[in-house]
């Protein structure tokens, strides 16, 4: 009989131990989805740091393109683009301004195409990162990559 109990009760153990961290890990897991899409301050790399809003997104929309130009390599092909391939890629700026969780929203129909608007997403630098009532957050961004004839 004592066998037995002593079985049962490593069983509710092992249960209990394993539903803990199933918990740990569903709160680690949703912990990581919040983000915010739009905060006082957003992330920004580069000299974009201008008393103006406007002056400051401005700032950063010509940063960007200027990185993506610089940094995007066009994929060798058979045939040259006929018409411009665009690839939509999502990412998350970190409290800590590090890019993560880069993943393809809208691919081209273009294997190549789509993993090189990924490939260049990798290549960004760390952010200054975003803030909401000056505490540093999670910022969602959603780029389209376009590649042009």
């Amino acid at each position: 009989m004592k066998p037995l109990l002593k079985r049962l009760a490593l069983i509710f153990c092992l249960s209990v131990s394993l539903n803990l961290s199933a918990q740990t890990t569903m709160e680690e897991t949703t912990e990581d989805l919040e983000f915010f899409h739009l905060v006082n301050e957003m992330p920004y790399f580069g000299e974009c740091t201008l008393p103006n809003k406007n002056e400051e997104t401005d700032c950063f929309k010509k940063a960007f393109a200027t990185f993506l130009k610089s940094n995007l390599v066009y994929p060798k092909v058979a045939a040259p683009l006929k018409e411009q391939v665009k690839v939509y890629v999502k990412f998350v700026v970190t409290e800590e301004g590090n890019v993560i969780g880069k993943e393809l929203v809208k691919s081209s129909g273009l294997a190549i195409y789509d993993q090189e608007a990924l490939n260049v997403i990798a290549k960004l630098p760390t952010f200054a990162p975003g803030k909401e009532k000056g505490v540093p957050v999670k910022v969602l961004y959603l780029v389209a990559v376009d590649f042009n004839p």
